[in-house]
Order: C-alpha cells, then structure tokens, then sequence
C-alpha cells in the first residue's frame, strides 16, 4: 500500500472529499469501480455519495455492494436530467435489475409547488439540474393548466413504471409529516405480506 507525504493512503484521502465533488466524478464512472471507491471509504461518507449519483447508477452499484437479500429504499423525486425517455428506460431497467435481488421501496418524493404555476405573470424558470430556462406567462389559464397537467401525468406514468416492475411505493409531500404516510405504509405492506 502507498502512503502519501502525509501518511495518508489513497482512500483516506477520498474520505475527505465533499460529496458533491465525488458523486460528480463518479457519475460517470462503470458501476464496479463506483462500488470500489465506495467500499473502501466511511460508510456515511459513502451514503452521502450515492444518494447524490442518478437513480439508476445508485442501484446498479447497490446491486453491487449489498450480497444478501435486503430492503433498499430508493428516496427521490424521480425527475432526471436529460432525455426522458432514455432516463426512464434506464430507471426501469435499475429498479428490474433491484427488484429481483432485493426488496425495492421507491419513495417518491414530491413538492406540491411543481405541480402548480401560480399566477404571477411572466415567470423565468431555470431547471436545477440541466440549467434550461424558460419563460411562461402563469397569467394564462391555459399555460397553468397545461403545466399541471403535464406534472400529473408524469406522476402517473411514474405510478405505471413502479407498477410494472413490483415496486412497492411510497408517496410523501414536501409540505406533510412524513411519518404518518410512512406509518399507513408500512402497516398495509405488513398485511399484503404472507
């Protein structure tokens, strides 16, 4: 093992590097070698990484990592950045892949406030993940009605894609205590359960 001028190998020194530097430089890393890395430095720092990475890339290297049967629990917003075909397609094929060799709870996590424009005239939204931005005018019945119903059926759809690939899901809302929805949950789960 080669130690640095400090003392320090080179795990010890991935240990101390901020979370979103590493996910970032990971991302587009095979999974095997993100499993690696992630093994190899603390488990919370770890933790922190993966919850950072996209959905899809945090299974697949979870698939890697855990080699007993486990309950994985997938927290997100489920909104991925780029083609959204493509995102979903992969996302699927993650939670398949998941799904088989673990127990999969998605926990989509929505904030009421991206499902409804108010209506406050010209609106510039810039996406936090791609940087896109447009312009709408929410004084505009129209535009409000279409932008929620475009964010209901992205719901829906997602609803489908947990449905046919068995997953248990769990919705909760920015603006609601969770634990109670988690509670409902976990006790109609417990009843399906042979």
């Amino acid at each position: 093992e080669i130690r640095g001028p400090a003392g320090r190998n080179m795990w010890e020194k991935l240990s101390n590097v901020q979370e979103e530097v590493l996910a970032n430089y990971l991302k587009n890393e095979y999974p095997q070698t993100v499993a690696v890395v992630l093994s190899k430095i603390g488990p919370e720092h770890a933790a922190r990484v993966l919850a950072i990475l996209p959905e899809d890339l945090a299974l697949d290297v979870v698939n890697r990592v855990l080699h007993r049967r486990e309950i994985v629990f997938l927290i997100s917003d489920f909104q991925a950045p780029g083609e959204p075909l493509a995102a979903r397609a992969d996302l699927r094929r993650a939670m398949r892949r998941t799904n088989r060799r673990h127990d999969l709870i998605a926990v989509h996590v929505e904030d009421p406030r991206e499902k409804e424009l108010p209506n406050v005239g010209i609106l510039t939204l810039e996406d936090a993940e791609t940087g896109e931005i447009v312009e709408l005018d929410t004084a505009n019945p129209r535009v409000r009605k279409r932008f929620k119903e475009k964010a209901l059926e992205r719901t829906r759809q997602l609803a489908r894609d947990f449905r046919s690939e068995g997953v248990d899901t769990l919705q909760l809302q920015t603006d609601l205590p969770y634990l109670p929805a988690l509670q409902r949950f976990l006790k109609t789960r417990d009843r399906r359960r042979p």
